[in-house]
């Protein structure tokens, strides 16, 4: 669990879990981390059914910003949103956000 949460893409990752001898989709929602050794101690799944929609963020990649003719002349990209939150199909979750 340590190297999915830390791979990134975590919380966005659809998990196939055997629950009463069930497999079930889920997608988890949380997780804690042990505040000394930094190993997960707890994670939160949600139960995805059949063509349900989820709200999670999703983060935004950036690129050809060093061809802008802004940066060209000295200046630099401020980025205010790292992610943006978005209402997707379950079955249909972007990795990223590319933004030129």
């Amino acid at each position: 669990m340590t190297k999915l949460i830390f791979a990134g893409h975590f919380l966005t990752t659809i998990f196939e879990l055997e629950v009463d001898g069930k497999t079930e989709r889920a997608i988890p929602r949380d997780y804690q981390l042990d505040v000394v050794k930094d190993h997960p101690i707890h994670v939160d799944f949600l139960r995805l059914k059949p063509g349900s929609r989820l709200r999670l963020e999703v983060p935004v990649h950036f690129i050809n910003h060093e061809a802008a003719p802004g940066i060209k002349r000295g200046g630099a990209l401020n980025v205010v949103y790292h992610s943006i939150e978005l209402w997707v199909p379950a079955d249909d979750i972007p990795e990223a956000i590319t933004a030129i």
